[in-house]
This record gives C-alpha cells, structure tokens and sequence, in this order.
C-alpha cells in the first residue's frame, strides 16, 4: 500500500506528491514513483505520520501563498492599480520570485530574499514590519494546526 498527498499544482505539472510506502515491491516504487513524476516532485517519506506533515508543508501550502499574493493583490488595488494590472503584478512577482528560487538552489531561501532587501531600504522596512507583526510565527503555528487537524481527520 502506497498513501499519497499531491498538491494542487500537480493539475499543472508543478506539483509536490508525498508518499509513503509500507510493503509495496521494489517494482511497485518504481512505478508509483514513475506515475506521481508526471506531476511534478516526488518525495518519500520514513513515517506514515510523515503525510500530516507533507500536507501542511506542500497539500495546504498554495493556499498560504495565494492568501499572500491576496494580499498584496487587494492593497494594489487600494493604491490605484486596476484590478487587471494587480492580478498581472502579482502573478509575475510571484513566478519570478519562484522561478529566482528554483534557478538557483544553492543560494539559500534566506540568501534570495537578502539579496532583495538593501538594509535601510524600503524592502528592508517592509520586511523588518511583517517580522515584528509575527509573521514567521505565525505561519509556523498555521502549519501546527494544519498537521493537527491532519491527525485528527486520520484518527477518524
């Protein structure tokens, strides 16, 4: 038996499946492996329990990022931007900011976002703001309760 958790942007080819595996011939992962590639990566995990965790880190994470992308859409629009130009605006950023990231994999998250942000400037400003309004907590603790409400839908 294989227990799987794709993402949404698997429809696109994009996509992140975790699976888990207990028992299944050395075949079998061959060709669960080959079947969940044409969506995107694939990565396995040791742990069924380890699925609760693929869910909030990839299953639930395109909604963390729309809700971002959300955001900075609506306050485009309050700025004057047309909602046409808002939506291109973000959707570009968002593609290059990825696209930077999946270019360049050995420069660290972390790195990507310091090289965007000149200290004392004005990405350095908005940064430092969602730092000290809890945003990295604040995201941790939404994956928590992703994972715990993982688990209590797998008890059911």
């Amino acid at each position: 038996m294989v227990r799987c958790m794709p993402n949404t942007p698997s429809l696109l080819g994009r996509g992140v499946s975790g699976l888990y595996g207990a028992g299944e011939t050395a075949e079998e992962h061959k060709f669960v492996q080959q079947v969940f590639e044409c969506t995107g990566i694939v990565v396995w995990v040791e742990q069924e329990s380890q699925i609760n965790d693929i869910i909030a880190v990839t299953g639930s994470s395109p909604a963390y990022f729309f809700l971002f992308m959300e955001a900075i859409e609506e306050k485009a629009k309050a700025l004057g931007f047309s909602d046409e130009d808002a939506r291109r605006l973000v959707q570009q950023t968002a593609l290059g900011a990825a696209e930077m990231a999946l270019s360049q994999p050995d420069i660290s998250i972390a790195q990507l976002r310091a090289n965007v942000t000149s200290k004392g400037g004005t990405t350095h400003e908005a940064v430092e703001h969602l730092k000290s309004q809890g945003l990295v907590g604040t995201v941790a603790d939404a994956m928590d309760a992703c994972i715990a409400r993982a688990d209590e839908k797998s008890r059911k």
